[in-house]
């Protein structure tokens, strides 16, 4: 009994602090938990102004750091049985129906804006994204998402901490443009919105016409 209430005096003050360090630590994993899942998820939406999508976020590695800023709205959207300009047209997979999604875009050239992403979504909210998913074939090249193919503008220098700038012998990109990408979409299925990010949890997100997408 004596080497009970000795240890007893020794060891209560950690044994009556261990329930609030428990506590402490549930807490802390659950933060953890709750920033894993809120930087891989589409929570930040941003403003719509008059059909356009205001894009703002910020590219920040630590030590790299510049403002995305852009603006976007849908053009068209609609069903198609080819790839335009395509030599090689590439095989959608079986079941999958490829959609082409042209979108307007606005900027200043001096804003850096390469590795967008693009999907569109139906009404289930099922992600169908434009980076090649549903491609039988993987000859067909696609190029950035957002940015026209000559003139894509500022980009940051690999391992560089320099202001990212247009590459030498580069056109500037112009204020507006547009940009056509495709989406392959399960058959059957329209598309009922469209969203543009760069990282999580900001995206930018246009409702889509059902009916005006399906009749082309």
């Amino acid at each position: 009994m004596g080497e009970l209430m000795r240890w007893w005096r020794r060891e209560r003050r950690a044994l009556l602090l261990l329930p609030i360090a428990l506590i402490a630590i549930a807490v802390g994993a659950g933060s953890r938990v709750e920033e894993y899942w809120w930087a891989r998820g589409f929570h930040e939406k941003a403003a719509v102004e008059g059909g356009w999508a205001q894009i703002v976020d910020e590219y920040d590695d630590s030590h790299l750091k510049y403002p995305i800023r852009a603006e976007f709205k849908v053009d068209s959207i609609r069903p198609v049985e080819v790839v335009p300009g395509a030599i090689d047209n590439p095989v959608v997979a079986t079941g999958g129906q490829l959609w082409e999604a042209t979108l307007k875009w606005k900027a200043d050239p001096d804003v850096a804006l390469v590795g967008c992403n693009i999907a569109l979504f139906d009404r289930d909210g099922v992600q169908y994204n434009a980076d090649g998913d549903g491609w039988d074939s993987e000859d067909y090249s696609f190029s950035d998402k957002c940015l026209p193919d000559a003139t894509v503008g500022p980009r940051p220098e690999l391992g560089s901490t320099a202001k990212p700038k247009v590459a030498e012998g580069d056109d500037p990109r112009p204020r507006s443009w547009e940009k056509t990408v495709l989406v392959v979409m399960k058959a059957g299925v329209v598309p009922t919105s469209v969203r543009v990010w760069y990282f999580l949890p900001r995206y930018a997100e246009l409702p889509v016409d059902a009916g005006e997408s399906a009749a082309g």
